[in-house]
């Protein structure tokens, strides 16, 4: 079952119902996409990575109780390597709240908000 057009911009704007009317008709540049539509993207990394992160968070005691002499032995780098992409993940988020937090000042100044 798929959701309408109206549901999904109610879904993705309706914590944002001023931004939904002036920006919720736009696309979202295509260089965030990749070059293809096989591409990889923010979008798609960020939802994999939160499955992962979840998954792993979920199931530490699988974790830890492995024995497996080359799981055991290769697990550090691929939790120091989950590691660091949810930082890049994070920097990504801090980054795009920055420019909210400085576009909302700006309309402070200006006495518009």
């Amino acid at each position: 079952m798929s959701i309408t057009d109206e549901e999904y911009h109610k879904r993705k704007w309706g914590h944002y119902p001023s931004l939904g009317v002036l920006l919720g008709a736009l696309r979202i540049p295509d260089h965030y996409f990749g070059w293809s539509t096989a591409s990889d993207n923010v979008f798609d990394w960020l939802s994999r990575l939160a499955g992962v992160a979840v998954t792993v968070k979920e199931n530490t005691g699988l974790l830890s109780d492995a024995t497996d002499p080359q799981l055991v032995e290769r697990l550090p780098e691929d939790l120091r390597r989950l590691e660091s992409e949810l930082e890049s993940a994070a920097k990504f988020f801090t980054e795009q709240a920055a420019v909210v937090r400085d576009l909302r000042y700006a309309y402070k100044r200006d006495k518009r908000l």
